[in-house]
Formats: C-alpha cells, sequence, structure tokens
C-alpha cells in the first residue's frame, strides 16, 4: 500500500485537494478532523480540565482554546501533548484498517506533517502551495480571523520554502481548479 502524505499552510487550498483526491477513491485521514472529534470525545476530560475556559456549552469552543493557546506556548505545547498521540493512534489505526482492506492508495491530510515528523510514514510527500499574499487573502475570509492571529499561526507553520523542498510533489492552488486537478492527476499517474 502507497501512503501519500499531504500538507500545506493555511489556506493553501489544502482541503480542496484532499477532495480531490478523494474523487479518485483514495481513502483519506483527515488530522484536522479527527482533532475536531476528539476534543468532544475521546480528549475532552483531560482538554477541558486542563483550558476550563475553552469549554462552552459542555463543548469545547475551538475559538476560545485557540485565543488561549496560541498566545501562550507553553500552553500550546501542553494541549498537542494531549492531542498528538491521539491524533497518532487514530492515523495508525486507519492506515491498518486500509491495509486490512486491501487499498492500493491512501492519503493522510496532516497540516503539520514535517512539524510532527509524519512523514516518516509516507512513501510521498505533496504540499499545497500559493503565494503568501494569496494565502493571506484567503485566510483572512476565514470567520473570526485576524492579522494577529494569522500571524500566530503562520509562525508555527513550517514555512513555503522549507516544505517544498522536503516534499516530492507541489501542487499549486493559485492558477484554477483546472490546473490543480491536473496536477494531482499528475500525481496519481507518476506513483502508478
Amino acid at each position: 500500500m502507497i501512503i501519500l502524505g499531504l500538507t500545506g499552510g493555511i489556506a493553501t487550498g489544502k482541503t480542496t485537494v484532499s477532495r480531490m483526491f478523494a474523487r479518485h477513491n483514495v481513502p483519506i485521514f483527515d488530522a484536522d478532523l479527527t482533532v475536531h472529534h476528539l476534543l468532544q470525545h475521546e480528549c475532552f476530560y483531560e482538554v477541558s480540565d486542563a483550558f476550563p475556559e475553552a469549554v462552552k456549552n459542555n463543548h469545547i469552543d475551538r475559538k476560545l482554546l485557540g485565543a488561549r493557546v496560541f498566545q501562550d506556548a507553553a500552553a500550546l505545547r501542553q494541549l498537542e501533548n494531549m492531542l498528538h498521540p491521539a491524533v497518532r493512534a487514530k492515523e495508525h489505526a486507519f492506515i491498518r484498517q486500509q491495509r486490512r482492506n486491501h487499498r492500493r492508495l491512501i492519503l493522510l491530510d496532516i497540516p503539520l506533517l514535517f512539524e510532527t515528523g509524519a512523514d516518516a510514514l509516507c512513501d510521498y510527500t505533496i504540499t499545497t502551495y500559493c503565494p503568501t499574499f494569496i494565502q493571506w487573502q484567503r485566510a483572512m475570509r476565514r470567520p473570526g480571523m485576524s492579522e494577529k492571529k494569522l500571524s500566530g499561526i503562520l509562525s508555527k507553520q513550517m514555512g513555503h520554502a522549507l516544505r517544498i523542498h522536503r516534499s516530492d510533489f507541489v501542487i499549486p492552488t493559485h492558477q484554477g481548479k483546472g490546473v490543480t486537478i491536473r496536477e494531482v492527476k499528475r500525481v496519481l499517474t507518476s506513483i502508478g
């Protein structure tokens, strides 16, 4: 089974590219969706005990949690220490299940693929890319985003140049969907 790792900075089109692979019947492990699930289920009590200010109506409010941890490096490390092992366990369970299903190809959609070392699981890595000014335009359209918040997020992510250098494939997402679709097909063709 071939394991593709998909990464990219915030607002670089990673979700769009992931959906394009899904349209080719490639099973997807989505780390962000996994985190959202864990926050409301398996990791709820641990996170709510550590960050009670992020609990609203018996749910973890991700905006409140983000506001708490993105300005405090120690709090962010604490949250990552709670979530990353649980995400990794779900990731490994997904890989095992796909092997049992005799899948030929799967995709791990992990924003912090290189930062967390998850690229070690992958046969090939893919980075989504768009110029920084487009990334900023896209990100600033998101609800609740501010320049300060975006700067904080970007400071914790690997830069474009290093991510591209470490990747086997780069998929541009700023030249129209047709180009992006063609690049996804090129990756699929290249890996056989």
